[in-house]
């Protein structure tokens, strides 16, 4: 995985695994486990993480979102869960 995008990444991380498609902190975690293959020390994992050579989290949730986005299939099921809330949400909301 080390060679891949972060949106190729994502990706294959969302397809294997559905369970990570509702949760950034799980899917930031596998992303950064693979980054860090090897490291079994949890200072040098720290340095890798503090010198900026594991993706950063904010992108790996966008790239999330825009995957999601894109395709209908990764999407988790707490999107669904919120679709269905959506016109109550409105209307509490006044819209």
């Amino acid at each position: 995985m080390i060679n891949f995008t972060i949106k190729e990444k994502v990706k294959n991380l969302l397809e294997k695994y559905p369970h990570l498609r509702d949760s950034d902190e799980k899917l930031t975690a596998n992303v950064w486990y693979a980054e860090s293959q090897g490291v079994d020390d949890k200072f040098k994992f720290l340095e890798l993480y503090s010198s900026g050579r594991l993706t950063n989290a904010e992108s790996i949730r966008r790239c999330r979102q825009k995957i999601q986005e894109e395709c209908e299939h990764l999407r988790g099921t707490l999107y669904c869960k919120r679709q269905l809330n959506q016109d109550k949400i409105k209307e509490q909301l006044g819209y």
